[in-house]
């Protein structure tokens, strides 16, 4: 007996009088991407200056919004010499404005190089960026710089020997203070440090050299007894 076969359909494709298949249900594409954060950037025009001491400096605090929209940043300053202030005209601005910065000296702030941190915040975020003020001295005495001798390390049994030294401008002669020394080390007027400790920590040492006509300069270091 001859045998017949029924035609097959292709595959994926209704047989005859079958009903025809639902077409394949295209994937929901996945939910938009949020909007970016609000964030913004700060600048410095210039970003240093010297001032002699009793006078000011300004530079020029610029904002701008990189990502999101334009929010409020207040603006702030830290790392101040002593005797120096600071102020920004407006102290607020909205992303993509500027604002001027207003540093004055005193009369009594030590010459010298400093960093200063200009910070702007908007709610959680914040971004500072950095100021370099030189202080000059006044009168007829010369620009002194004091070399900065680094972390010192000590014990309550011994005491390193530190010579500090320093250069003035109008090669005047030098006399070396210090503040911050620990108890038993103590600093002559020509610059040298030394003693035994008798009390343990870290002590934050600020040595000042002035000159013959007024100039001063001023550096600190940590110095350590273990």
């Amino acid at each position: 007996m001859a045998h017949r076969y029924a035609p097959q359909a292709p595959a994926g494709t209704a047989r005859p009088g079958s009903a025809p298949r639902p077409a394949p249900t295209p994937s929901r594409p996945g939910a938009p991407p949020p909007p970016p954060a609000d964030d913004f950037s700060v600048s410095l025009t210039p970003a240093s200056g010297s001032a002699a001491q009793g006078k000011s400096v300004t530079s020029a605090v610029s904002t701008a919004v990189t990502s999101g929209s334009a929010v409020s940043v207040q603006l702030s300053v830290s790392g101040l010499p002593s005797g120096a202030n600071a102020t920004f005209n407006p102290a607020s601005v909205t992303a993509g404005s500027s604002s001027t910065l207003t540093i004055g000296t005193g009369a009594t702030t030590p010459a010298g190089s400093y960093s200063v941190t200009v910070t702007g915040t908007a709610g959680s975020t914040a971004h500072s960026t950095t100021y370099t003020l030189t202080v000059t001295g006044t009168g007829g005495g010369g620009t002194v710089t004091v070399n900065n001798p680094g972390t010192q390390y000590a014990s309550r049994y011994y005491g390193p020997v530190i010579q500090i030294s320093a250069g003035d401008s109008a090669g005047l002669p030098l006399t070396f203070t210090a503040t911050g020394l620990p108890p038993g080390v103590s600093i002559t007027p020509g610059g040298r440090i030394s003693g035994t400790p008798t009390a343990g920590g870290a002590f934050q040492v600020a040595v000042t050299a002035t000159d013959s006509g007024g100039g001063t300069g001023t550096t600190t270091f940590t110095y350590q007894v273990f």
